[in-house]
């Protein structure tokens, strides 16, 4: 009976162990979970200083194109003062 008992005890201890080698095995990440969060965080990185980039460059052509609107403005009143030089 001792020894019976002694296989079952024997046999949950090892099912037990099995099991809490299972789950410490399955929450820690692999080699490949963890290249791709490295790349997931690489790409997140890369996306976000493109649209950084752009924005910039948005920003630098509407400036660029204001500019241009004030001198063409500036340049066709000119004109129109020089060709109606008593309107003015």
């Amino acid at each position: 009976m001792k020894t019976a008992t002694l296989v079952i005890l024997l046999g949950m201890a090892l099912s037990v162990l099995g099991a809490a080698q299972d789950v410490a095995t399955s929450s820690l990440p692999t080699a490949q979970e963890k290249a791709q969060a490295l790349a997931q965080d690489q790409a997140r990185e890369d996306a976000q200083k493109s649209q950084e980039k752009a924005q910039k460059n948005a920003q630098k052509s509407q400036k660029k194109a204001q500019k241009n609107a004030q001198k063409s403005q500036k340049k066709a009143q000119k004109q129109w003062n020089d060709q109606h030089p008593s309107a003015h």
